[in-house]
């Protein structure tokens, strides 16, 4: 379903499910030397965990039956009993003590199955869907992991191995089953909250925390396992990644090109790159460009904009969009319109969108035509993750003069945010040398980058040194591209931002002395962190 997947998807989450995967125990399971014991020992914290899930539907099943989901509490019955048939049949039912760790998970979902609107309105669909995304992880890991195993997976472990019972048991229709109905009662209960005037979004950021949190749990009881045979040398990468189809952490990038590779696509791909993310692209301009400075300027025909970007998001699917250079007004509402029409609400809400808005070179070609200005405002900042204005940028958003303070710096952001992005991201290369008395003023030594949070109001301060180089042309694409490829692997916005200042601090650094390019403004090496030039 639209809302299951999407939570699936999240980056956070498939980061997640990536250290799950890798936890010693199923490492152990795919290079077959897990015992029967050891496996038997964690299908029974399984069984606990499940009886605690069969509870929890017990205590929904009012609420289910309002919405017509009657049968999700007997299908929770039955998946239940299978199990404990499974741990029978190994003569290994028995009194098992808790782990810490699955006392913790199971003690969440008591505490959301046993709030007061799940057990006395009937009519609480948001309070059901919380219960349901606190359910989904324990069903959409062993299905996945159940499906990714193969015959010769079987024969290897073996016929009678519990380890190939187990895997078969999560594989079963039954299973998968019921972790589609569960999915579906997800649907209908958002469906059902929305209509009756919940706000949608706000919603599926609580279930988020709700499903990441169950997934956190999942791998907590993992690596509480101790009884895990070591895995031998030759074994010691092996894992169900062998088996399991993961899907990287994607960045489309819309955005002009770079004849001369320092900045636009070609910078992002670099960034990304090096910042382990798969870049798609849907190019919006050409330009001719090098280290002097921007030659000419090839608008892209729209149709064909939106068709690239149709194209990606078709096939590949995209965690995060970010925006570069959009040239004209007709773009950017292009753009825009691509990104609302692509996706189903619930698709929408996951993805996310890095606003770099390109408006003008360092040699001084506009990038942006002017009546283009008011389009980003309207069309992009309310539906950006986080905008990275630099201070001329942010200058001409909001018609105001030189920024010379931090402090100032912050005003603006604050401003900015107002305009609908969730963080912004002002900065603070360009600050004025200008210092007044009593204020906290960015010299020739230091840099200052402000993040403001659009939601909270509250600010945060990153400096670092300031490189004396002339090779420092992308430093915008790169930074705001680094930031995509982050928050694509799963990363918070201030993560993402400390993390992404790291390397292309890093490459200014290691580009310093590059013989590059005669004109002012060189490149810079994104490939630092693997060859030094």
């Amino acid at each position: 379903t639209q809302t299951a997947v999407s939570l699936w998807q999240l980056p956070c989450c498939r980061r997640l499910t990536r250290e799950w995967l890798s936890q010693p125990l199923l490492r152990a399971l795919a290079a077959c030397v897990l015992s029967d014991k050891a496996l038997v020992d964690y299908v029974q914290q399984e069984w606990l965990l499940l009886n605690a899930m069969k509870c929890a539907a017990e205590t929904a099943k009012g609420c289910a039956e309002a919405i017509g989901a009657a049968h999700f509490v007997s299908s929770f019955h039955e998946v239940c009993e299978a199990w404990k048939q499974q741990l029978e049949d190994a003569d290994a039912f028995r009194p098992v003590q808790c782990l810490s760790s699955m006392n913790r998970y199971m003690g969440r979902l008591n505490k959301i199955a046993g709030s007061a609107d799940l057990q006395h309105n009937t009519d609480s669909c948001s309070a059901l869907a919380q219960l349901c995304a606190a359910l989904l992880p324990c069903f959409h890991l062993r299905c996945w992991l159940g499906a990714a195993v193969t015959e010769e997976t079987v024969e290897e472990l073996g016929a009678n191995s519990q380890s190939t019972k187990w895997l078969k048991s999560i594989a079963s229709p039954m299973f998968t089953a019921v972790a589609r109905e569960v999915g579906l009662l997800l649907e209908a209960c958002i469906q059902r909250a929305e209509s009756g005037g919940t706000a949608p979004n706000a919603l599926r950021t609580l279930l988020a925390g709700t499903y990441t949190a169950s997934l956190q749990d999942e791998i907590e009881v993992l690596r509480q396992h101790t009884l895990v045979e070591a895995v031998p040398e030759e074994h010691r990468c092996k894992s169900f990644f062998c088996f399991a189809r993961t899907v990287p952490p994607r960045v489309l990038i819309v955005a002009g090109s770079d004849s001369g590779g320092g900045a636009g696509i070609q910078a992002d791909i670099k960034s990304c790159t090096m910042l382990g993310a798969f870049s798609t692209t849907a190019i919006t301009a050409l330009t001719a460009q090098n280290s002097v400075g921007v030659k000419a300027i090839f608008p892209v025909p729209i149709d064909f904009v939106q068709q690239q970007m149709r194209s990606v998001l078709d096939d590949f699917g995209t965690d995060v969009v970010k925006t570069g250079m959009l040239a004209t007004a007709e773009i950017v509402g292009a753009v825009a319109a691509a990104l609302r029409a692509d996706a189903s609400p619930a698709e929408q809400w996951r993805r996310i969108l890095v606003v770099d808005p390109v408006m003008v070179s360092t040699s001084g070609h506009v990038l942006l035509e002017r009546d283009a200005i008011e389009s980003v405002k309207s069309k992009l900042f309310p539906l950006a993750s986080i905008v990275t204005p630099n201070l001329p940028e942010a200058q001409l958003l909001l018609g105001c003069g030189n920024i010379t303070t931090v402090e100032a710096m912050e005003s603006v952001a604050k401003d900015l945010a107002a305009m609908g992005p969730k963080w912004v991201l002002v900065k603070g290369g360009h600050m004025s040398q200008a210092r007044e008395e009593g204020s906290t003023v960015a010299d020739d030594a230091v840099i200052t980058d402000v993040l403001c949070n659009g939601q909270s109001g509250e600010f945060l301060r990153f400096t670092s040194p300031r490189i004396q180089t002339s090779h420092t042309h992308g430093t915008g694409c790169s930074l705001a591209s680094s930031i995509a490829a982050l928050l694509a692997a799963g990363h918070t916005v201030p993560e993402a931002v400390h993390l992404a200042r790291d390397y292309v601090g890093g490459a200014i650094v290691a580009s310093a002395h590059l013989k590059l390019g005669s004109g002012p403004q060189g490149p810079m090496n994104h490939s630092w962190k693997l060859v030094e030039w």
